[in-house]
């Protein structure tokens, strides 16, 4: 790709004199080779102006400033442009153009991993080529790549969807956060169908408020999603109210689901045990099919997939056909099995006040004995969440263990006291691996504990260190030396 090119695939009127062959762009000046091109990004700990010359000396051929710094001169081809990280992630996908056939995406506050890897699921158990990307990486049948972002970097990104096609991907389900969405990550694919889930508190310590943060979210309907493009949304979620007049506006259809559901409505779940029956009614029919997936929330989850799916094409009785074969993923209400059948203990990833909330509503429905609760709180990451964390564990738990999440290069201490404001009378074990230790050796016969916040992740984050560590693998390993207590 020649630089003028990318320049007119950009809108950009700039031209250089010579029209200079691109072998790489990348927003990292370590990572530059001859050829490249570089995007002084600036965020909130960097400026990557400070890291121009390097970007020369390790071969850039031009480099892309934000138009506000235009008293900004160097010795190399220098392109001014507004909002940079837009036009970088387009000069990526631009860059890295091949995608699967079809893309799906999700958003909202809870429910995103799930709803992108049912969405796997079904497309693979109905025989065609599918993948997802987001907090489980990349996934698929063929290969998984990690990454460390829920929406992944558009360098990242493009890549994956290069590869994607290389493997004859036909179809992808990707998690769109807000995070994701307020820095462009997205820019440059076409989303076929868009999915909203709900909103609740979290992320405030990056965006500010909660208008913000639903201002964000709603970008995948007003920026990303096709003309034509389909909008799935929660109908039992008041904010789903304002995407569908967003949409309509823009001239998408809109599906919703739900026990308000227009589209697919939601007329039972019956609980089971360790399983669910849902009853639901599609174009006046009523349909039931059965799940291994328990909790209402996840049920929703798994409604979201069914119109994501149904809307690229999919026919709704073969979709259905399959349901009974959904899994549940990692670290997502996962039930760890261990000597006693007489104690419960389940691993999930809830680390927002009304994720919590709806996982301990469901487990309480399977709890004969107590239900105990333990988890911890993000260090760098909103404040305000953890005693609202900690008045719903005190209202919704018989007995609480407070301990410690991803401090990171917040004092631990400090976060277990913010939580503790909301649940006094918690338990406090700083160490992680003790107190699910203690909470095991205490549980009593028809008991159930939750151990909240990690879910599938494989490592804790202390300091600038990361630490090997898994919530699933620790109980596993303890619940198979301890029995119930007598």
């Amino acid at each position: 790709m020649y630089l003028n090119d990318l320049l007119n695939d950009l809108n950009i009127s700039f031209r250089t004199e010579e029209n200079i062959n691109i072998s790489g762009i990348t927003s990292d000046s370590r990572l530059v080779e001859k050829g490249f091109i570089f995007f002084a990004l600036s965020g909130e700990n960097y400026d990557g102006k400070n890291y121009i010359h390097n970007a020369i000396l390790a071969g850039a051929v031009a480099v892309f400033i934000e138009q506000s710094d235009r008293e900004f001169s160097n010795e190399i081809q220098t392109i001014f442009c507004h909002n940079i990280r837009k036009v970088y992630a387009r000069a990526v996908s631009l860059y890295y153009n091949n995608k699967p056939e079809k893309i799906v995406a999700v958003t909202g506050t809870n429910g995103k991993t799930s709803v992108a890897e049912f969405c796997r699921q079904i497309w693979q158990h109905l025989g065609y080529t599918s993948a997802s990307i987001g907090t489980l990486g990349v996934v698929c049948d063929s290969f998984t790549l990690s990454s460390a972002l829920t929406t992944p970097d558009p360098i990242f990104l493009h890549k994956a969807c290069e590869k994607l096609v290389k493997y004859k991907i036909k179809y992808l389900a990707l998690e769109a956060s807000s995070h994701g969405l307020s820095q462009y990550r997205l820019e440059g694919l076409n989303i076929d169908v868009a999915g909203f889930t709900n909103i609740g508190r979290d992320h405030l310590d990056y965006h500010g408020s909660m208008e913000r943060y639903f201002g964000q979210k709603k970008r995948l309907f007003s920026d990303l999603l096709v003309q034509d493009g389909t909008a799935v949304l929660n109908g039992d979620v008041k904010e789903s109210d304002e995407i569908k007049k967003l949409c309509l506006g823009r001239g998408n259809p809109v599906f919703t689901y739900g026990y308000n559901g227009k589209s697919l409505k939601l007329v039972d779940i019956i609980k089971k045990n360790k399983s669910t029956r849902v009853d639901l009614l599609f174009k006046g029919k009523l349909i039931n099919f059965h799940t291994s997936l328990i909790g209402d929330f996840q049920i929703m989850n798994l409604l979201c997939s069914i119109g994501l799916v149904l809307n690229v094409g999919i026919e709704f009785n073969d979709i259905v056909e399959v349901l009974d074969k959904i899994r549940p993923i990692p670290g997502r209400l996962e039930y760890i099995d261990g000597n006693s059948k007489d104690i419960s203990v389940y691993v999930d990833y809830a680390h927002t006040p009304e994720a919590l909330k709806n996982v301990l509503l469901e487990l309480r429905f399977y709890t004969k004995g107590k239900l105990v609760v333990l988890f911890g709180a993000g260090g760098d990451r909103d404040l305000g969440k953890r005693i609202l964390m900690g008045e719903v564990a005190n209202e919704f738990a018989d007995l609480v263990y407070i301990t410690d999440d991803n401090p990171r290069m917040e004092n631990p201490n400090n976060i277990r006291k913010d939580i503790l404001k909301g649940c006094a009378s918690a338990l406090e074990v700083a160490d992680r691996s003790t107190a699910i230790k203690l909470a095991i050796s205490n549980l009593n016969i028809g008991d159930v504990l939750l151990i909240a916040g990690k879910g599938h992740e494989t490592s804790q984050f202390i300091g600038n260190i990361s630490i090997p560590f898994s919530d699933k693998k620790t109980a596993t390993e303890i619940l198979n030396d301890t029995g119930p207590s007598q």
